[in-house]
């Protein structure tokens, strides 16, 4: 039995991201949506190599087919990403029960409100009435600073 994985580390003015399998990582910075993680999913690699269309992909009978999880294998195969980090950057941590039934535009919306209590309230909310087909979790992070440090 496996486990999809999606990690995000903060050191000073740099941050870092571990992943495995299609939970997500994406960054909001200055009014512009970046997915940082890759999908590792049989849909992303047909995406990759042209075969589909993302119109296609959405409908696809093995969209949720995961091609790399935690506990599969000896070695967890985490794929990884650094960047600069800056003053109000705010990442979400998603799994697929969010990025499932959100579309970007409304991730994206929803994080640039200045209350990340609020923008949780309304992420959960638009899984919920969509019916949560799938579980669904999610972690915000905003990078504040004060002076020379990140906290």
């Amino acid at each position: 039995m496996g486990t999809t994985v999606a990690l995000l580390g903060i050191d000073g003015a740099r941050s870092f991201c571990l992943w495995a399998g299609d939970s997500r990582i994406c960054l909001l910075r200055q009014g512009t949506f970046q997915q940082l993680t890759r999908d590792h999913t049989y849909i992303e690699e047909l995406l990759e190599s042209g075969a589909l269309t993302r119109s296609e992909a959405e409908r696809h009978p093995h969209r949720h087919m995961i091609t790399r999880a935690i506990g599969i294998a000896e070695h967890a195969g985490l794929e990884s990403c650094r960047g600069d980090l800056r003053s109000e950057d705010t990442f979400i941590l998603m799994t697929d029960g969010v990025s499932g039934v959100c579309r970007e535009h409304e991730i994206a919306n929803a994080m640039a409100a200045t209350d990340l209590n609020s923008v949780a309230d309304e992420l959960a909310a638009r899984c919920i009435k969509a019916g949560a087909p799938d579980n669904f979790s999610f972690i915000l992070v905003r990078a504040a600073q004060t002076d020379t440090s990140y906290s």
